[in-house]
């Protein structure tokens, strides 16, 4: 999506099926000249696991910041239905936001890290009556069938 300077973009990641509670994923942001960047392929068997990043919310109103160029490893295992009054759809979910850079942006959770099915949101907008701008559900993706 394009990023325009002076707006922030909310960024949700949640199962594609509802029925998911548990999980791990990376969640890669990329900017302008980036967007076409190799993605992060850490693996289990010859790498420690990456740190799980903390703070992360499951509202709308308290996403974590995410900059370009950042890839963020979480987990979905505490994470609630919480969304805002116009995305009641019963899926835990988890809300991150950047500001807009003035270039293209990408956010995919296309990584080895990835494993189970996700679905990434992208809206503008203040909770509760939020504009979808994209979304993406098992991109093309050579690291995983399951990411988005």
């Amino acid at each position: 999506w394009s990023g325009y300077i002076g707006t922030q973009y909310r960024i949700r990641v949640r199962p594609t099926l509802g029925t998911v509670t548990t999980g791990q994923y990376a969640l890669n942001i990329y900017c302008g000249a980036n967007v076409a960047s190799p993605t992060p392929t850490p693996t289990a068997f010859s790498t420690p696991l990456p740190t799980l990043s903390a703070g992360i919310s499951d509202t709308c109103a308290l996403p974590k910041g995410l900059g370009c160029s950042s890839t963020l490893y979480a987990s979905i295992d505490n994470a609630t239905a919480t969304d805002p009054d116009s995305l009641v759809d019963g899926f835990a979910d988890q809300w991150f936001y950047i500001n807009g850079p003035g270039a293209s942006v990408t956010a995919t959770t296309c990584n080895s890290f990835t494993n189970f099915d996700t679905t990434v949101e992208v809206y503008s907008g203040a909770c509760g009556s939020l504009s979808k701008l994209a979304s993406n559900d098992n991109a093309a993706c050579a690291s995983s069938a399951l990411a988005s």
